[in-house]
């Protein structure tokens, strides 16, 4: 073939962007017809047709091309239904500006470009179609019937026109299932003046969402961030500010309390309490058990000959004085020890281990008394026998 003598008439499609009936599911086919004349002749043959697409009559960006297809010419007539090519199949994306078909037969590339037309209403029908997409930036208030729906997939950061507003939105127009994935980020919300360690929440008067710390209204509760608290402030961890009734904290663990702090501060632990120091105010400390190290402990004791009443496990060591109504047990290693004995009756031999009993006004003993010296003064001595050696004895 030589280009000089190879002539297309066109029948249909660079007209109409569809022929044939349109309706909601418009196919995204386009039927291209012609004629196809070579030296003057009708070709009645088969020809490889390619069709490009472009968005300026000359030059231009190259927005599609279809597949070769080997074509049946009869009579110089032919029909070519363009749908499969790169870089994708046709699409409504194709056709958002103005489009210029290129037509090459065979190795020969015909000129010029022919501009592609629509028939009247077929615009319409297309936008009707599910995949029709609708440029958000040309929505303004109030431009759609309430019964046009917007694919929010079809929707793009930064692509609503100046003029679509809040209010021009219908009331639970937009909910979960019609927001597309991902497509709300914590990178794309602005920080409404929230700063470091605050959350969105309600106000007391739940009118408005604010940015506060979570904390206060409504809860009574503050929780410190999961950071370390690095400035100046002296202000609690955990704050609680409880103005109702029923107790504080009550921590328990698989339905088992474990801890609680009523509503007076007292507290209550089922495991004990292990800390390097604990401070009880108001009615003091109290605890079935106290234990200071591994081996001293303080606990309650019951049997009366024990003292009763407390249990130490180790040894006490008193800086001050000890005072009590009674002292029981094994006073052998006391030293130091003045007291008034008073009226003493001894339920034992009175070992003096070498010591000597002085100042003493007057004594009886019924049993005898053996010393290696006596010395007695005043009155002298009473007694009803002297033994004075094994075979001396003075009665």
């Amino acid at each position: 073939m030589n280009r000089a003598i190879l002539k297309l008439i066109l029948f249909c499609s660079l007209q109409a962007a569809v022929c044939g009936l349109l309706n909601a599911e418009v196919p995204l086919k386009i039927n291209f017809q012609g004629r196809l004349e070579e030296s003057g002749a009708a070709v009645d043959a088969p020809r490889k047709f390619i069709f490009k697409m472009y968005d300026a009559a000359s030059g231009g960006t190259l927005v599609w091309t279809s597949q070769a297809q080997n074509v049946v010419v009869a009579n110089g007539v032919f029909s070519i239904v363009l749908e499969t090519g790169t870089p994708v199949n046709l699409s409504t994306a194709a056709f958002t500006g103005a489009r210029y078909i290129e037509v090459s037969v065979g190795d020969i590339t015909l000129s010029p470009r022919q501009e592609m037309l629509s028939v009247p209403y077929a615009l319409v029908a297309q936008s009707l179609a599910t995949d029709a997409w609708i440029n958000p930036s040309r929505l303004e208030a109030g431009a759609l019937r309430v019964d046009v729906r917007v694919d929010p997939l079809s929707l793009e950061a930064g692509v609503l026109g100046a003029n679509v507003v809040a209010s021009s939105i219908a009331v639970n127009a937009v909910y979960t299932d019609a927001l597309k994935n991902e497509s709300i980020a914590f990178s794309k919300m602005a920080s409404n003046g929230c700063v470091a360690g605050q959350i969105m929440k309600r106000n007391g008067g739940n009118t408005a969402w604010i940015c506060d710390h979570d904390e206060g209204e409504g809860s009574g509760i503050s929780l410190a961030s999961p950071s370390p608290d690095s400035d100046a402030s002296t202000n609690p961890s955990i704050y609680i500010d409880d103005i109702g009734g029923g107790d504080l904290v009550k921590l328990l663990h698989e339905g088992e309390e474990k801890l609680t702090v009523d509503d007076s501060g007292n507290l209550t632990l089922a495991g004990g309490i292990l800390s390097p120091s604990v401070t009880a105010t108001g009615e003091g400390l109290s605890a079935a058990r106290l234990l200071l190290a591994a081996n001293v402990v303080i606990s309650s004791e019951g049997a009366a000959g024990l003292g009763g009443g407390v249990n130490i496990s180790s040894n006490v060591y008193i800086t001050g004085f000890s005072s009590a109504f009674k002292y029981y047990g094994d006073g052998s290693a006391l030293t130091g020890i003045r007291d008034n004995l008073g009226n003493h009756i001894a339920k034992t031999i009175l070992d003096m281990n070498g010591n000597s009993i002085i100042n003493a006004l007057s004594g009886t003993f019924r049993q005898g008394v053996t010393a290696s010296s006596f010395t007695v003064t005043g009155a002298g001595l009473s007694a009803a026998r002297l033994l004075l050696a094994a075979n001396v004895a003075i009665s």
